[in-house]
């Protein structure tokens, strides 16, 4: 599937292509934002992006829909996905890895080195703690609090451009 995105100084010309149907038009300057939400729309609509979490439990290779994921927690060299029905599930891995990997392109922000939180489930973001609406309190590391910050603002403002 191939899908053509214009870019352009002038607008005028955005009419002239509607019977190609591009993707999108751009208009310059561009944001880095503006072209991650252009990229975003492509895999969704390519069926690129995959709204499953995949993990594994011994030799079986289980699933989860990504909106349903709560949070990730690291207990040891376990992992333990706290779902919205309030399902646990545990397996092996790391944060890195399952935040870096398939996480981090979902808004989940690393919020601790034993936590990864699903933005969708942030009620309330504190300077050093974040509350769930189940009233579970995270802490947020100091050294991520500035990070923390930035990202969880900067996912509020993307999302009201959409």
């Amino acid at each position: 599937m191939v899908s053509i995105v214009y870019i352009s100084w002038h607008e005028k010309y955005s009419m002239q292509l509607f019977d190609i149907r591009p993707l999108n038009f751009l208009i310059k300057p561009l944001s880095c934002d503006r072209i991650e939400q252009v990229v975003r729309k492509y895999l969704k609509i390519a069926g690129l992006w995959s709204k499953d979490f995949t993990y594994k439990i011994g030799h079986e290779i289980h699933k989860v829909q990504i909106k349903d994921i709560v949070y990730l927690e690291s207990a040891k060299r376990k992992l333990i996905l706290h779902l919205a029905d309030g399902k646990k599930e545990e397996f092996y891995g790391t944060l890195k890895e399952v935040y870096g990997e398939q996480l981090q392109r979902f808004d989940f922000l690393f919020v601790h080195a034993s936590y990864v939180v699903n933005y969708d489930y942030i009620a309330t973001l504190k300077y050093d703690e974040l509350v769930l609406p189940t009233n579970v309190i995270l802490p947020i590391s100091q050294h991520r609090r500035k990070e923390v910050g930035q990202a969880y603002f900067s996912i509020m403002e993307r999302r009201r451009a959409l």
